[in-house]
């Protein structure tokens, strides 16, 4: 029995044609505390932005890397500690797409997109990007498209603003999306006012200074931009696009920047690894790289030296010598520090060189300097179910399902876990979490069912399983507005 196959099958969005969601450029949305933001409740936002998440995952192709994601979330959290939402559960992605772009969702879920971390030349200019995209999800801005969700359905809302946002990334799905959800209509718009822009903005470079990064970044990378794409939209279709620049913007954010002290800024190793770790997601050839960054090093253009020697090791694995890359990573560890990337990357390596016990030591090492290192800890638990260690495997998932309530992966693992210590009832459960996390209620459902017939539950089990298909049950009656199944 194959549980992490069984009842996947691709899920309907059970469109209805609803009324189209238009930008509105002439009244600006009510201010923070006014009554809009009781509109749409917190448990409907996080609803939408669930469905929603569901769709970008099945239209978009995202970067699934373990540095790239730990470094985008750890920007996004240390900007988003600054803002009025302070303790708000933002999730950030990256999109794998060359496009210059970025987007924020509903419930806090913020995208961008490769092409825009490749565009920036400072660390500031991306911290820009992701203290705007903040800035709309804590100024409500996407309220007034929520407005609807109640007629719409959440399925609706939600594949509605995906369609829009994922557009350039992938047109023929966004067309399918709005063909099925907006029938009819001319014209399909989320594209947030001149003032919604504006207040982005200002609140954007706020969150900039006390973060510690430069404010003067955002009227910088908006010139960016416009040379990019000649002051337009870069090929978008203008529907889809929704943070035009224009002149008057990028003077009006260089006159707030201005007013802050002006200070320093220096690129953090962090973010130079972030730029190695790309060139290799996107390359076709590491030999290249092998031969850019040994170079770099030979002629003492190197920019940031240790990114460099990392981007070294990167090439010494990807073209299998693997002892140069292990020799490369235990230099950098010992004259730089233990920083994240260099544990991961030398965890696996060490798994290639079949040495399982100096990997674990590595990333046991790992979690004990970055506790709330959710990939670090995702490697950490998979070596040790590979080493029949599945005590303390166990025991890490399930800290990891409390600290991380949003990520799926934890119950995947321990469903596979369960499976394999023959816990089927445990395993069914444990994949209707992750299923539930992933949007599929429907198929959440069906898992429950199946544990319920394993006789391996004893009765506290057995309750809770049975409360939680109840659950489950009233959602996928509200989401789908549909008889329960």
């Amino acid at each position: 029995m194959k549980l992490l196959s069984y009842y996947i099958l691709p899920l309907s969005l059970w469109l209805l044609a609803s009324t189209p969601v238009f930008a509105d450029d002439t009244q600006p949305l009510p201010d923070l505390g006014d009554q809009s933001s009781a509109l749409i409740s917190p448990q409907e936002e996080q609803r939408i932005g669930q469905t929603f998440m569901q769709d970008i995952r099945k239209y978009v192709t995202l970067i699934d890397d373990p540095v790239v994601d730990d470094y985008i979330q750890s920007l996004g959290q240390r900007l988003g500690n600054y803002s009025d939402n302070r303790g708000f559960d933002f999730s950030f992605f990256v999109v794998d797409d060359p496009n210059i772009n970025a987007f924020a969702g509903p419930a806090g879920y913020i995208g961008v997109h490769r092409g825009l971390i490749e565009a920036t030349v400072t660390e500031s200019e991306l911290a820009s990007v992701l203290a705007h995209e903040i800035a709309h999800v804590t100024q409500h801005h996407l309220h007034r498209s929520l407005e609807n969700a109640r007629k719409m359905g959440v399925p609706t809302a939600a594949a509605i603003i995906a369609a829009i946002l994922i557009g350039a990334t992938n047109p023929s799905a966004s067309e399918a999306l709005l063909a099925a959800s907006v029938a009819g209509t001319a014209q399909t718009q989320l594209q947030f006012s001149r003032l919604h822009e504006e207040e982005a903005d200002r609140v954007g470079i706020s969150l900039l200074s006390q973060a510690g990064y430069d404010p003067r970044a955002m009227p910088a990378f908006f010139e960016t931009l416009q040379k990019r794409t000649g002051g337009g939209d870069g090929g978008i279709p203008e529907f889809l696009s929704t943070h035009p620049v224009t002149e008057n913007r990028i003077a009006d954010s260089r006159n707030r920047a201005e007013q802050y002290p002006v200070k320093q800024y220096v690129n953090s190793v962090e973010f130079e690894l972030l730029k190695v770790r790309l060139a290799f997601i996107i390359t076709k050839d590491p030999n290249v790289l092998l031969t850019k960054y040994s170079r770099a090093l030979q002629t003492g253009q190197t920019g940031n030296r240790f990114a460099m020697q990392y981007g070294l090791a990167m090439a010494y694995a990807a073209t299998g010598r693997l002892a140069d890359a292990r020799n490369q990573l235990m230099a950098l560890l010992k004259e730089d520090r233990d920083r994240s990337p260099y544990l991961l990357t030398l965890a696996d390596v060490e798994t290639k060189l079949n040495h399982p016990d100096a990997a674990l030591k590595v990333l046991a090492n790992g979690i004990s300097l970055y506790p709330t290192n959710l990939n670090m800890g995702i490697r950490y638990a998979q070596l040790l179910i590979a080493s029949d260690d599945t005590g303390k495997a166990r025991q890490l998932l399930r800290e990891y399902t409390h600290a991380f309530p949003r990520e799926p992966e934890p119950y995947q693992l321990l469903s596979f876990m369960e499976e394999k210590a023959g816990h089927l009832g445990a395993a069914y459960a444990y994949m209707a979490e992750y299923q539930f996390l992933e949007g599929q209620t429907q198929y959440a459902i069906e898992h429950l069912k199946q544990a319920l017939k394993q006789k391996d539950l004893d009765q506290y089990e057995r309750s809770r399983i049975e409360a939680r298909l109840e659950e489950y049950k009233v959602e996928f009656k509200r989401l789908r507005n549909e008889p329960e199944p």
